[in-house]
């Protein structure tokens, strides 16, 4: 592909490139952080912020920092942290952000946040900090509470003991007494080193924390690295900067489609791979200008669609009919005896690779065009599944060929022959019985031989060439064939099979006639640009024509 192809392909395609472009440039523009105010000349990627936790010199005891590390990360602490920052997540999830690092020999405690707001990084390292000294307090509080309890139970269980050992004493003999008494009086010793411990326990002030805050959390700003690429914090800038990456992915993503869509564009790429010129190019009858049964020569006669199958009339005068090269070089082509005629063709069969790409219209039109040149015109239309030609002349359907041959009829087409409200113009309306076709092949020699001796020119409106076995066959008895395509319809496939098709069966190819959605100026205006005719009339089939003059006229088929 040329730099030239590129650009037709993003042209084409411009939808789904500024649909890529918009999409990713709303997603930057949703997910792009709040504006956070830095320090002038400061490139930041957040913020870090340090609680310094410290043994306290004044408790008793000591504190494992590895064990406490742990409690940071996992139950009550981050519990405790999280319904102060009011947070509603997974605590652990929110602890699992934290950086904790200790020092033995200090011995210290960090506790290091990292966020990209400032007052956030603070808070969290803060509220970690107080949750752990409050969980060593409630701790250190709690084994107190528990000390004092059991000390009381054993006081009260040595009162018990001892006024049992008092009864004792009052009830008994000299000798026994002084046993009991020893006994009372060392009961006595250990219920007075418990009193005096669990006195000294009630009225000695409170123990603190084994850790205490040495040092509240101040953020640092992280520095960007001039070695990493960050995102930008601008919503604008992540905005602008996603829509470029939106139009890059969207070209690049146009041109894989471009490379797996294999519909024909241009008229370069159907002469190509169709092997035929493109004889004609007819805009698309557009419903807000035409009706759908519409002949453009007699609607809008000054039209540009008029003149485009004027000029697939003047193509049929002025070209020749050649059978196409098998695209087997090993096959050989069928070549049926015609007999050499001078002129223009008489029989010429309009058809396309599939249906819906203006194959009737086509035929309609270019028959009312034959008509306009002061021919003599039949239209025969040989579409029984579909029959449409028709109502292009608001003639009625019934008692058609089908119907013929359905009953079973000998076959006289002069008397199924139907003038129209077109000067020049008869029909052979295809008829009801759809279920026919088959019968057609049959009788196609003797069909078009009567045909043939009704007017100077028979247009045959046939089936699609890919979907109904009875187009080849009249292909093969035309004089030209025209094959109808669709500029964006027409796939690369139907293309291969039409053109073997009508190789292997040696039917004689005018062109194509390219069905376009361009709207250009009408003719008549004076401002359309006269029609362009090939230089080499012989292109992409492998033989010559010969130079010849517009005004020759005729040509060998």
């Amino acid at each position: 592909m040329t730099a030239v192809d590129y650009l037709h392909v993003l042209r084409r395609r411009w939808k789904f490139i500024a649909v890529a472009a918009i999409l990713i440039a709303a997603i930057a523009f949703v997910t792009a952080p709040e504006p956070k105010h830095v320090a002038p000349g400061v490139s930041t990627t957040g913020y870090q912020a340090t609680t310094t936790l410290m043994q306290d010199p004044t408790a008793t005891t000591t504190v494992d920092l590895s064990v406490i590390q742990l409690y940071i990360m996992h139950g009550i602490i981050p519990q405790q942290a999280a319904k102060t920052l009011h947070y509603t997540g997974n605590p652990e999830q929110l602890a699992s952000g934290l950086q904790i690092t200790s020092d033995p020999k200090m011995p210290t405690l960090n506790i290091t946040a990292t966020d990209q707001s400032r007052e956030r990084a603070i808070a969290v390292a803060n509220a970690f900090a107080d949750a752990t000294v409050n969980f060593l307090q409630q701790t250190q509080e709690q084994r107190t509470e528990a000390t004092v309890a059991s000390l009381q139970a054993s006081l009260a269980k040595l009162k018990s003991q001892i006024d049992d050992l008092n009864n004792q004493i009052s009830g008994s003999s000299q000798g026994d007494s002084s046993i009991l008494s020893a006994q009372r009086n060392a009961l006595l010793q250990q219920y007075q080193s418990i009193y005096q411990r669990l006195t000294q326990m009630q009225t000695q002030p409170a123990q603190s924390s084994q850790l205490a805050v040495l040092q509240q959390a101040v953020a640092v700003p992280i520095a960007a690295s001039d070695s990493t690429f960050t995102a930008p914090k601008s919503r604008t800038t992540r905005t602008g900067l996603g829509l470029v990456i939106g139009l890059l992915l969207g070209a690049a993503g146009a041109l894989i489609a471009e490379r797996f869509d294999t519909r024909l564009r241009g008229r370069a790429t159907v002469e190509r791979t169709f092997r035929l010129p493109v004889v004609a190019e007819i805009p698309r009858l557009r419903r807000r200008t035409f009706r759908r049964y519409t002949l453009a020569t007699a609607t809008a006669p000054e039209s540009a669609s008029a003149e485009a199958f004027r000029t697939l009339r003047s193509a049929l005068t002025l070209m020749p009919s050649l059978p196409l090269p098998p695209l087997d070089e090993s096959a050989t082509p069928v070549s049926l005896p015609r007999g050499e005629t001078s002129g223009p063709p008489q029989v010429i069969v309009v058809t396309a690779p599939s249906a819906g790409v203006g194959k009737t219209t086509t035929a309609a039109n270019l028959t009312a065009c034959l008509a306009e040149a002061g021919k003599s015109v039949v239209l025969f239309d040989s579409d029984f599944r579909h029959p449409e030609a028709h109502a292009f002349f608001e003639i009625d359907n019934r008692g058609g060929l089908s119907d013929v041959l359905a009953a079973g009829h000998p076959i006289d087409i002069a008397a199924i022959v139907r003038p129209t409200r077109v000067p020049g113009v008869s029909i052979v309306p295809a008829g009801t019985a759809s279920w026919i076709p088959t019968r057609l092949v049959q009788h196609v020699d003797d069909i078009v031989a009567q045909l043939r001796g009704l007017a100077d020119v028979i247009v045959i409106d046939s089936p699609p060439l890919l979907s109904a076995s009875e187009a080849a066959d009249l292909a093969a008895q035309a004089d030209s064939v025209i094959v109808v395509a669709w500029d964006g319809r027409t796939n690369t496939e139907q293309a291969d099979r039409t053109v073997d098709l009508l190789s292997r069966v040696g039917a004689p190819a005018l062109g194509v006639a390219l069905v376009t959605n361009a709207s250009p100026a009408a003719y008549a205006s004076g401002n359309g640009s006269q029609r362009v005719w090939p230089m080499n009339l012989v292109d992409h089939r492998g033989s010559r024509t010969g130079n010849r003059s517009r005004s020759s006229g005729r040509g060998r088929r």
